[in-house]
């Protein structure tokens, strides 16, 4: 017997140290998050395309060299003269040799364009990633909001079972009237109603998280009992404003803006390029000779007012992304103006809500006692508990709303620990 025990505490440990070990902390549930995320992975997709457009612009200042052949046969002329320019039989062979000199710095203006678009899509990846950062952290501690209501209710159920059962035996000695022992009936009623509710928000929040990470909906999360603490003041979260994905990603849409008008307006300007061939073989009269090259000039003087257009195009665009680059920046200063509002007001809430919670108890036992001595009523005794406890509902949720709110400010900053993260991963764009 005592073996067939020790091996059942044995299994109990162990189950127990595994349960333990399946406990999700918000940085786990993120990283499961980042694996698994489509958009990211299409970002991802956007950044490397920009790279290729940024080796297509480069090979616009390369030569190009060609070898080709070409055999015709056509009806021999009658002249002789003929016959020895253009035989019966013309058999081509050539190596060619093309470099552009000079484009109006239309090339230059699209390599720059184009970097600045990398550039541009690496900002949206980091915005992404930000973005399921907060996601996560939302669905997160919503979970855990609902976990404290549901541990506050059962609080409040037991409470309220256990006075119903004092009431019913006040009854019976007259201490108690039906109608007290009804009330504490329908406040037991409104809990188990308010149970069932806050176990379907429960499940819907774990089908959030259970979406983002792949995880079992059912899992054990690490809980959050602290508050955070505020100790930056505005201005130094203010100054992080250019550093935010989103405001790079406008300024560097509004650089690469800026470019193709440089590019638009150097159709404008004349063009130079330089051809070479060298031939392996040649037909009729030209069979001696064996390269020939070519410096070609162009300046162009009317294109039906395409070229203009073009340019006014190109100025139209830098003037709408200019206009996006301000409202992005002025929309993440008020962003994190208001957000650390927020993270402040609900620190100071958990403050006052927290000697709230304790005054209240202390007041439901005080009335409690009142009420066994027949000085306090027992509607006074069920208005404390409920008091009581919704207070203390309160503080649970804005002490996790804080955790929450401050992570949400952290982003709306682009935090640098936040982004190291990502440096960690595999899926960094460089």
């Amino acid at each position: 017997m005592k073996f067939i025990a020790f091996i059942l505490m044995s299994a109990v440990l162990v189950i127990s140290t595994a349960q333990a070990e399946t406990r999700y902390s918000l940085d786990d549930c993120f990283r499961l998050a980042l694996a698994r995320s489509d958009t990211l992975m299409e970002n991802l997709e956007s950044i490397r395309q920009a790279e290729e457009g940024i080796r297509q612009t480069r090979a616009n200042f390369l030569p190009t060299a060609n070898l080709s052949a070409n055999l015709i046969r056509q009806e021999a002329p009658q002249a002789g003269v003929g016959q020895s320019l253009f035989p019966a039989s013309q058999n081509t062979s050539q190596f060619t040799l093309s470099q552009s000199l000079f484009k109006g710095l239309q090339d230059l203006a699209t390599l720059r364009q184009k970097k600045s678009l990398k550039a541009a899509s690496s900002s949206a990846w980091t915005q992404a990633y930000l973005q399921l950062y907060q996601d996560t952290s939302q669905a997160y501690f919503a979970i855990l909001e609902d976990e404290h209501d549901l541990n506050n209710y059962a609080r409040e159920l037991t409470t309220d079972q256990h006075r119903h059962q004092q009431l019913t035996g006040m009854q019976r000695f007259g201490r108690a009237r039906e109608a007290d022992v009804v009330s504490i009936k329908a406040s037991i009623a409104n809990v188990e109603a308010s149970i069932a509710a806050a176990h379907g928000t429960l499940g819907a929040d774990r089908a959030t998280l259970a979406f983002l990470t792949g995880l079992d909906p059912d899992i054990t999360l690490v809980d959050v009992d602290t508050t955070p603490a505020l100790s930056t003041p505005l201005d130094d979260w203010l100054r992080k404003v250019d550093q935010r994905p989103d405001v790079q990603e406008a300024r560097q849409n509004w650089e690469a803006s800026d470019y193709a008008v440089a590019s638009a307006l150097g159709a404008h300007l004349p063009t130079a390029s330089f051809t070479g061939d060298y031939y392996l073989t040649r037909p009729g009269a030209y069979s001696d000779v064996h390269w020939d090259a070519q410096l070609s000039l162009n300046l162009p003087i009317y294109a039906g007012g395409q070229t203009q257009s073009l340019v006014r195009k190109a100025i139209s665009i830098r003037t709408s992304n200019e206009a996006a680059y301000n409202l992005a920046r002025r929309s993440a200063t008020e962003a994190i103006r208001s957000t650390y509002r927020t993270v402040r007001d609900e620190i100071n809430q958990v403050s006052r809500l927290a000697d709230a919670s304790q005054l209240y108890d202390r007041y439901y036992a005080l009335l409690l006692k009142d009420n066994q001595a027949g000085i306090a009523t027992n509607v006074d005794v069920l208005l404390a508990l409920a008091t009581a406890e919704q207070t203390r509902r309160s503080f649970d949720r804005a002490r996790l709303s804080s955790n929450y709110d401050y992570i949400r400010l952290r982003i709306a900053a682009a935090d640098a620990e936040i982004l190291e993260k990502a440096t960690r991963g595999n899926s960094w764009p460089h």
